[in-house]
Order: C-alpha cells, then structure tokens, then sequence
C-alpha cells in the first residue's frame, strides 16, 4: 500500500480511513507505530515532569501560609484550568529552559513577581522555544545599546561583529541566520524592530533591533530557569 513515492489526496484518505481503530491491529499495519507511540508518550511526560518540578521547586521556598493558600489555588477550578492552558504549552515547547521558565510563572499565583500582562506576552514567547532561540535572545540582550536617541534603546549586530567574535559566530552562525534569529525574537515580541523606518548603509550588513525592559525581564525569567535546572 505504500509501495507509491507519493499518493493523491483521494489515496491519501483511503489510506487513513483503512487505518484501524484498535491499537493492536494499528501497530501490525503501520511500520514503527509502536515506537513512535513510545515516543510520543515518552517525550510529553517527560516535559509535563519537568515543568511541575519547576512549579513545585518555585513554591517550596513560600511560607507555610503562602504554601496552604498556593495549594489551595492549584485545587481550584480556575488554578486547574490555567494549569491545563500551561501544560498545553508545555507539550509544544522543546527547550527546557522555556519549560522550567513557564514552571516559574505559574508557580506566581498572586502576580506578586510577574504580573498578569508579562505572564501573557512571557507565554507567547516561550511557547515552541527551543534553547538555541533563548541562547540568541540572551547573546543579543547583551550587548551594548547605541547611544542614539530614540523610544526604546536599538541594539547593533554587524557583519564584522560576527566575523570576528568566536562566540557570536556560533551562538548566532551566519548572516541569514542572524536575519532569521533577530526577525523571528521580533515576531515573538522578545525584541522590538529599529524604530527608524529607513537608513543608508555600504556594502556591509547590519541589523538593528531594540531591547526593552520587557526583553530584560523575559532575559533575567530565562537565566532563573536556568539557575532551577542547574540546581
């Protein structure tokens, strides 16, 4: 049945709808079913583990009053819901250090750390991270701002930078790379775009990209997830 390099959407669908139910029969019929069921499961408990260790290693310092009324709030119908809402995320989320990150923030109950409006644009952001992604945003936050004048401060990433600095060649890579890493942190809203619309340059590329307080306080939740990963 497999037998084609490619199949027609009507063969597709044939296919699928001959697919059986039972999950026995499933894994005689599909090559490596098995294993890739395995993995699945394997791969999402493994996440949801480490994001409720997170949550757990983030509560523990709490006192017992805070502890009660956390538990409390976890046993809720809104703290449950919300839970369900980050393991969702969670599960769409490769990098680790996002995991442990997202752990930290729901761990917040009371929005005394983080408030309701950071928790939501912290989410997004973390939400499909992967820890080359954060290792960039973190490598960029990093360096100094210009010294222009402007609503939020613009960082700069050069050719010449990255050409010769041994560590920005390989947390960032290559020219499109750094397009790519800068552009898709924009798109997140990890990092804000140059907020003057045109500018004249030679025949040397150049990025501009801002860093606001929102950057450095989703740089400084990263770094403490870090810190709960290494402990």
């Amino acid at each position: 049945m497999l037998e084609k390099e490619s199949m027609e959407p009507t063969d597709l669908i044939k296919y699928l709808d001959e697919i059986p139910e039972d999950y026995d029969d499933f894994f005689k019929v599909i090559p490596y079913a098995k294993q890739a069921v395995s993995a699945y499961n394997w791969y999402r408990k493994r996440r949801i583990s480490l994001f409720l260790k997170s949550v757990d290693f983030s509560a523990k310092p709490l006192p017992q009053v805070e502890k009660d009324k956390f538990d409390k709030y976890v046993n809720s119908k809104i703290g449950r819901e919300l839970l369900a809402e980050y393991s969702d995320t969670v599960l769409r989320t490769s990098s680790e250090v996002a995991i442990a990150a997202l752990g930290i923030l729901y761990a917040d109950t009371e929005n005394e750390i983080y408030n309701f409006e950071f928790k939501r644009i912290a989410c997004r952001a973390l939400e499909g991270a992967t820890d080359i992604l954060l290792e960039g945003f973190i490598f960029l936050c990093e360096l100094d701002p210009k010294p222009e004048k402007g609503p939020y401060p613009l960082h700069l990433l050069t050719q010449e930078f990255i050409e010769s600095n041994p560590q920005a060649k390989e947390i960032i890579g290559s020219a499109e790379d750094a397009f790519a890493l800068v552009n898709h942190l924009i798109r997140k809203g990890m990092l804000l775009p140059d907020h003057v619309s045109s500018r004249i340059s030679g025949d040397k590329w150049f990025i501009n990209y801002g860093v606001t307080d929102i950057s450095i306080k989703i740089k400084d939740l990263i770094l403490k997830a870090k810190q709960i990963l290494e402990t």
